[in-house]
């Protein structure tokens, strides 16, 4: 009994959102964005799972099929664990992530994207990942190349 409440223990603290941060000093304005980030893609994950007849007509796709609609409620729940992994990857308050983000999403996203709109992703969802997901990317590198944190961090290593 003892090990399974161990167990229990350490599942509880590792799906607990709000643990501290990896590093103590307060988040940057970055790792700030970057978990905002999180947060809009587990409430787009939750809402495509929940509600995706309802958001493939209001992105343009018209009434879906049946294998559409649990095609993109699968994607709905991709979109969740990405979103909790941004949550925790800003947490860890370090740059490379903050690269490691903005490289997925401007260099190997939108070549993956395009290959599944010509094996046969809607049009609809295919252009709004494509450039929906990189537009963030570039919003993220400009919140990581003006944070005033990274600013200060450069000036002081001087």
């Amino acid at each position: 009994m003892a090990a399974q409440d161990g167990l229990m223990d350490t599942f509880w603290e590792l799906m607990h959102l709000s643990t501290p941060p990896v590093d103590p000093t307060p988040l940057t304005r970055s790792h700030k964005f970057l978990l905002l980030q999180g947060y809009i893609y587990v409430t787009l994950g939750i809402s495509f799972m929940a509600a995706s007849d309802m958001v493939l007509q209001m992105i343009g796709h018209g009434v879906p099929t049946v294998e559409e609609s649990s095609m993109f409620q699968m994607v709905g729940a991709a979109l969740v664990i990405i979103g909790y992994f941004y949550m925790q990857m800003a947490k860890s308050n370090t740059e490379l992530l903050l690269a490691t983000t903005v490289f997925d999403r401007l260099v190997i996203l939108p070549p993956l994207i395009i290959f599944g709109y010509f094996t046969g992703a809607p049009t609809s969802v295919s252009v709004f990942f494509v450039l929906a997901d990189p537009l963030i990317a570039l919003l993220t590198w400009l919140s990581w190349h003006h944070d005033p944190a990274r600013v200060q961090k450069g000036s002081k290593s001087k």
